[in-house]
């Protein structure tokens, strides 16, 4: 029994190395938290307004604006993440972008498209908006496919992935040619 009673010190000292350890970890996942939500906040604020926009608008033209003011900060967000090679994140909000522009942007110049003659001044203002939203890509793009040797990282080329189909998308909106 007296050979048994060493470990009790050791034990011990390990729990208390142990607590000690979770607590730095706790305050760590803590403060990483804070930080992301610091480095989000002004991306929170937007999205929020850009809600509020959407909400109160009533054409389908309008609604097709404020997407693309939220894609132009989604573009900026990624740009930004790819920059501190924050890959996760690119990805992230890659994907969140290429659904603005897809379900946003896209879909409102469609449904505005169906109730507008071709050549009013209405037609073209829905070009207007389609290539505002579809610079905003191609620039991206580019930068992603030159930064850190994107083919090595999944998320770059799953990010490359969706601005193309996003800006595809908008390319298959492109007013017709007159003949």
């Amino acid at each position: 029994m007296k050979s048994c009673l060493f470990i009790v010190p050791i034990v011990g000292s390990a729990l208390v190395c142990l607590s000690g350890q979770q607590w730095e970890t706790s305050q760590r996942v803590d403060t990483d938290r804070a930080n992301r939500f610091h480095r989000d906040v002004s991306l929170i604020e937007t999205m929020v307004e850009g809600g509020l926009c959407l909400a109160k608008e009533e054409t389908p033209l309008l609604r097709a604006e404020c997407c693309t003011a939220l894609a132009q900060q989604l573009a900026t967000a990624v740009r930004h993440a790819a920059k501190n090679h924050d890959h996760a994140r690119v990805e992230e909000l890659g994907q969140h972008l290429r659904t603005v522009l897809d379900q946003g942007v896209a879909v409102n110049l469609s449904e505005t498209r169906k109730h507008v003659p071709a050549n009013s001044s209405v037609e073209k203002k829905i070009e207007e908006v389609r290539r505002s939203a579809a610079s905003l890509v191609e620039p991206l793009e580019e930068e992603l496919e030159q930064a850190s040797a994107p083919q090595e990282h999944e998320e770059f080329q799953n990010t490359l992935q969706a601005l193309r189909q996003g800006r595809a998308e908008l390319e298959r909106l492109r007013a017709p040619t007159p003949p």
